[in-house]
């Protein structure tokens, strides 16, 4: 009896491991906590690549911490560590939009949403191997170390449009005037994203600050904002260095802009010599491949995602490992409201209890924490058999469609879920 019951075992298993990377179960959102017991904020997994999400409510100080384990500074090893590819450009629609590729590796990805007392609401991406975690390292287990994840940026957006990457270079050296606060240089991406809406207001921001780049990686910074301006900015040789866009767009990877001409630039990296060839030929315009078209073709077996930002309409769609047919959505309106999406290419329905990609499914959390509402072919209405503590702001309506649509970029049928929490 028990050896059968072994084999049923298994063989469950085995069938949840051929199941298509589309047909994951995202989980709940459950109210996690620092080690002092204080709230953090709703995390929930949303894929095995694994990908998650934090919409994290605790007041936070950015701090000084490392953003990699330590590199040498030389361009083989940055090559190994942050290399990266930022670009802004125009989309078909008109919008002005930033791309990014991540190139490191296929650590645990988190897509951080805050919104501090004070500060923009961001949606920012952050590799989790900084805050210790790995595929094996579950966060919902253990979530005391992602008190830290404000700090730790690797790309983002806010809800003024303005948006920031980094990059990768072999070396980092930053002002240290009499009086100037010390930050990470991760925790500086923060400083902008919750203070600045425009290019202007960030270069400000930048000036003010002694960026302790330590013995971790250095990296230099791309900053675009939604009035199409963007500029490379470097902390070279203890100066503050700023390359503005002098065209419609611009593009940045892995050398010193105070350093390295155009020219050498392009002969030093293929990266940066195929986006720039492309954005010239079009005046910055992207072709009909759209942002992850371009995003592909700069795309490497280490790329571990890539971020789409919507500059105008203050969007983020994230693909992962180059996955291009399968992206996440996020949006931050102008009244803070967050709305997360999937996008996964399937040629077939994927089962669900009410059969995906022809019904609508809505779930909405009253204030209370304790009453659910099911909308759908039937509606319902059930208690929690626990009780969450009513986080401080306002996320508490959430809804998920689910619809299928047909799109011509991509081979195959598309499936959208959206998640769209009110911040």
């Amino acid at each position: 009896m028990s050896e059968a019951i072994g084999r049923i075992v298994v063989l469950s298993f085995a069938l949840m491991a051929a199941l298509p990377a589309a047909a994951f179960e995202q989980s709940s959102a459950v109210m996690v906590r620092a080690a002092d017991g204080s709230n953090l904020g709703l995390l929930r997994q949303l894929s095995n690549y694994p990908l998650y999400e934090l919409r994290y409510e605790a007041p936070y100080h950015v701090g000084v911490l490392p953003i990699s384990p330590v590199y040498p500074a030389s361009s083989v090893q940055a090559e190994r560590a942050f290399a990266c590819t930022c670009f802004s450009a125009i989309a078909a629609s008109g919008n002005r939009v930033m791309g990014r590729n991540y190139d490191w590796s296929d650590h645990p990805v988190l897509v951080l949403i805050t919104k501090p007392a004070g500060g923009y609401a961001s949606v920012s991406v952050l590799d989790m191997s900084f805050l210790g975690y790995s595929s094996e390292n579950d966060p919902l287990r253990h979530p005391a170390r992602l008190v830290d994840a404000p700090s730790l940026p690797c790309d983002g957006m806010n809800e003024r449009g303005l948006a920031v990457g980094m990059m990768a270079v072999d070396e980092a050296k930053s002002p240290n005037g009499p009086g100037m606060p010390v930050i990470g240089a991760l925790g500086l991406m923060r400083v902008l994203l919750d203070n600045a809406a425009t290019l202007e207001e960030a270069l400000a921001l930048m000036g003010k600050y002694y960026v302790a780049f330590g013995q971790g990686t250095p990296i230099h910074y791309f900053v675009a904002d939604r009035s199409g301006a963007s500029a490379v900015v470097e902390y070279f040789k203890r100066q503050l260095r700023v390359f503005r866009a002098e065209r419609p767009w611009q593009v940045s990877t892995n050398f010193i802009f105070a350093q390295t001409s155009e020219v050498v630039g392009r002969a030093l990296c293929w990266r940066y010599a195929r986006a720039t060839d492309r954005l010239s030929k079009t005046d910055g315009r992207l072709d009909p491949t759209g942002i992850f078209g371009l995003l592909e073709a700069v795309s490497q077996p280490s790329t571990g995602w890539s971020s789409s930002y919507d500059l105008t309409e203050a969007s983020l769609e994230l693909a992962l490992g180059r996955k291009y047919a399968t992206t996440y959505r996020w949006t931050l309106p102008a009244a803070g409201r967050a709305v997360s999406q999937k996008h996964s290419s399937t040629g077939s329905r994927m089962k669900s209890p009410c059969r995906w990609g022809t019904c609508r499914l809505s779930l909405r959390r009253y204030r209370n924490g304790s009453q659910w509402q099911s909308r759908g072919r039937r509606s319902t209405t059930r208690r929690s058999s626990t009780s969450i503590p009513r986080p401080p702001l306002s996320w508490f309506a959430i809804s998920t469609t689910i619809s299928r649509e047909r799109r011509g970029l991509w081979p195959g049928s598309r499936t959208r879920v959206s998640h769209s929490p009110s911040i």
